[in-house]
């Protein structure tokens, strides 16, 4: 999904959510689903992988600003996992977490458009229009400006916040 901001899906251990649950709720342990759904637990989540990603040097802009929490456990037979292991991206992002996803991004466009709109004024210049190839109408000669590639740095930050999800428990 192409959106302004990063969302982690995490599936937190079990062992990890019944600590937890002793200590947040004078001993008593709730089942995974009631941890997952409990706000105060999924703030935890969140700071323990920005906390992580801070000390891994981590920019800002990749790390994540919301948490999905799953307590079912990715296994091939719910078909989050391929048969070597890996998660079927595919699936968790259209189908599996469709509806957990839209509401937050939903949530975070009206916040970023509401403060990009307070933030700057629109000046003449970004009222450009193009035509079907993409180049200005103003100035056809000119190539469509491309996203900037990553450096190496960056790719690798970014995969050490990948690492950090899947690790977290």
């Amino acid at each position: 999904r192409n959106q302004p901001v990063m969302v982690a899906i995490v599936v937190p251990s079990v062992a990890f959510m019944q600590e937890w649950s002793q200590k947040a709720h004078d001993g008593v342990i709730l089942s995974p689903k009631e941890i997952c759904e409990d706000p105060t637990f999924q703030e935890l989540v969140l700071k323990q992988i920005r906390s992580m990603g801070h000390k891994a040097e981590v920019k800002d802009y990749e790390m994540p600003r919301h948490v999905i929490l799953d307590w079912e456990p990715w296994t091939t037979v719910n078909k989050c996992l391929s048969a070597v292991g890996k998660p079927k991206r595919g699936y968790l992002q259209s189908v599996k977490y469709i509806s957990e996803l839209d509401l937050l991004y939903a949530k975070d466009e009206v916040k970023t458009e509401s403060s990009a709109l307070k933030q700057r004024p629109v000046t003449p210049k970004e009222n450009k229009t193009f035509d079907y190839d993409g180049y200005s109408s103003e100035s056809s000669s000119r190539a469509p400006s491309r996203p900037r590639t990553p450096t190496f740095e960056e790719i690798e930050r970014s995969n050490k916040v990948n690492a950090m999800v899947h690790v977290i428990e």
